[in-house]
């Protein structure tokens, strides 16, 4: 089964709201930089065709609870890229790199417990239009979705081929790769606070800061909270929907910092890295905030 779909773009705003038994490197080990990843084969959009050259793939535990189960995701490119960028809890950073075109490929997403059955992919290419979102597909197959599919020694090695015809207002694109990707992971988790020592937190102080400020309005204060290029996203955003528009949202997606604490669950540390666990009630998905300790300091990122 193959479905493609292009979704409304992530926003912004709302985000500010709420088995593979080998071993395999920790994210930011050194072989990272020893051990690269290769690619060979070509990605092909409508008319646009892009020779793919690098990989590297990132098991993701889902030690939050966040993810619908554990990923193993590997993205295939024109160029090297940061495998912290396939660490994210959702690789939101990797997206925008390939709207802004500093990166074009593919990113598979699979459940690490049955990575040859299912994934979902993303077209890493800039849209057409500006407000339009990156295309995302699935495909399942009991019988597998790669023509070729191993893991071991630290690595997964792969042929993958696939056609999809244009539908509406999806495009048609085909594609045709061999790739040897370096396996990392997540690092493991050295804290989990949770309820009010997870409130009390010095990374979930910092998410309520940074919400606190918009909802006051006060963009400089939430400076001190988040990353350089979490602001510029947030003034992109006002730019895009104009002053009023945009306190609308906050006012509407940005709950009073009450409801806040009550919905944060815990936080999931990974020592410079933490992510604040949201959960409206126990029977409701959850979400997560993505913060990274810089130079002593928790940022939103």
């Amino acid at each position: 089964m193959d479905k493609g779909t292009r979704t409304d773009r992530r926003k912004l705003i709302q985000g500010m709201g709420m088995g593979i038994g080998i071993a395999v490197l920790a994210a930011g080990d050194t072989a990272r930089a020893t051990d690269p990843g290769t690619a060979q084969g070509t990605l092909k959009v409508n008319s646009t065709m892009v020779a793919l050259t690098h990989a590297v793939a990132f098991r993701k535990d889902n030690a939050e609870g966040v993810l619908d189960n554990p990923e193993l995701r590997i993205a295939v490119t024109d160029r090297e890229i940061a495998s912290d960028l396939l660490a994210d809890l959702i690789p939101e950073r990797l997206e925008t790199l390939a709207r802004d075109g500093k990166v074009r490929g593919l990113l598979w997403k699979l459940d690490a417990r049955t990575p040859k059955q299912a994934l979902q992919g993303t077209l890493l290419l800039p849209p057409g239009k500006p407000a339009e979102s990156l295309i995302f597909f699935t495909r399942s197959n009991t019988a597998g979705i790669f023509e070729r599919f191993e893991i071991a020694n630290n690595r997964v090695i792969g042929d993958a081929k696939h056609a999809s015809e244009a539908k509406a207002e999806v495009a048609g694109y085909d594609y045709a790769i061999s790739f040897t990707a370096p396996l990392l992971q997540d690092g493991k988790v050295t804290a989990r606070p949770a309820g009010p020592l997870a409130v009390r937190h010095p990374a979930a102080q910092a998410y309520l800061g940074f919400q606190r400020a918009l909802r006051t309005g006060d963009l400089e204060a939430a400076r001190r909270f988040a990353s350089p290029e979490r602001i510029r996203q947030v003034h992109a955003l006002r730019r895009q929907l104009g002053e009023a528009a945009f306190r609308q949202q906050v006012k509407q997606f940005v709950p009073e910092e009450a409801g806040l604490v009550r919905t944060l669950r815990q936080v999931v540390v990974r020592t410079n890295v933490a992510v604040v666990v949201l959960q409206d009630r126990p029977d409701a998905p959850r979400s997560g905030e993505t913060l990274r300790l810089v130079s002593g300091v928790w940022k939103l990122q």
